[in-house]
């Protein structure tokens, strides 16, 4: 755009047809893409990717049912990070920083691509180590670093291109936002499913049970084994069971029959005295 808003003359189409080679690039068609972090945006760059004739290959060992059934099945799944980069052009990076991501781009996952291959994180400057890329970027391990995360080291760089991080930045974005945290919250009050959380795991399972159980507490050992415990104490029948963790804390959700009210206020009151557990509710679905 700057280019062309600085051409002059009265033949300015032949002048920019003349012109327009020292712009020219290489083609996506028949490159291959691999796409780290599987997830709602992974998932959704890789299936764009195919449909751009791209070879795609994609890795991500906490892939979801959810992404697997929206995924293109023609997006070949990696089972390590070696297989996912050895052979990339491109090779894009969507995953949360946390414990097993911060700084995942280091120098053996570098040493590790394709020589020459550009690196797009739109995902979160804390995968980086910033000082490793820009070694990539001048041996030529790296023919180019894309994101959208403002670094001195990287503004200016001849090989660095970075945008201003714009994902939400539309006037829909914000009331899609809003709608959005609505309805998740209204989902998990109704069902105790928990989707798109910062801070605790995603478990999404149908309630087939007249009553559902959750529960959530501190993600220490054993404790799925002493809710089940209590129970069995009061001779009840679980017909659905699932645990999910993240970081400090875990949640538990737990299908079963109609009970007395009575029984079950009992088990709910022996459940909060279990040590680390936070919070127990009950989810009646003759009630919904």
């Amino acid at each position: 755009l700057r280019w062309v808003e600085h051409m002059e003359g009265d033949n300015l189409p032949e002048i920019v047809e003349a012109n327009k080679k020292q712009f020219a690039g290489t083609e996506l068609a028949g490159k291959r893409l691999a796409v780290i972090g599987l997830g709602a945006i992974g998932s959704l760059v890789a299936n764009d990717a195919y449909h751009l004739n791209m070879d795609v290959i994609g890795y991500d060992p906490y892939v979801s049912v959810e992404t697997a059934w929206n995924m293109s099945s023609r997006v070949k799944k990696a089972n390590s990070l070696q297989e996912v980069l050895r052979d990339a052009d491109y090779v894009t990076v969507h995953v949360p920083v946390n414990d097993h991501t911060e700084g995942l781009v280091n120098a053996d996952f570098l040493h590790q691509m394709k020589p020459g291959a550009v690196l797009l994180n739109f995902s979160r400057d804390g995968i980086i180590v910033r000082d490793d890329i820009l070694t990539a970027l001048s041996n030529g391990t790296l023919d180019k670093y894309v994101a959208d995360f403002a670094d001195e080291a990287f503004v200016r760089h001849p090989k660095a291109l970075i945008f201003p991080h714009l994902g939400a930045s539309t006037d829909e974005a914000e009331v899609n936002c809003a709608i959005m945290a609505v309805k998740t919250l209204k989902y998990f009050l109704e069902t105790g499913n928990i989707l798109r959380s910062v801070n605790f795991p995603t478990i999404d399972i149908p309630q087939q049970s007249p009553l559902r159980i959750t529960i959530v507490n501190r993600n220490v050992p054993n404790m799925v084994g002493q809710i089940s415990a209590i129970l069995a104490k009061h001779f009840v029948n679980i017909d659905n069971i699932l645990n999910r963790s993240r970081g400090n804390y875990a949640y538990t959700i737990i299908d079963i029959p109609l009970l007395e009210d009575s029984l079950l206020q009992e088990i709910l009151e022996d459940m909060s005295k279990i040590e680390g557990v936070l919070k127990a509710r009950v989810i009646n679905r003759r009630e919904m």
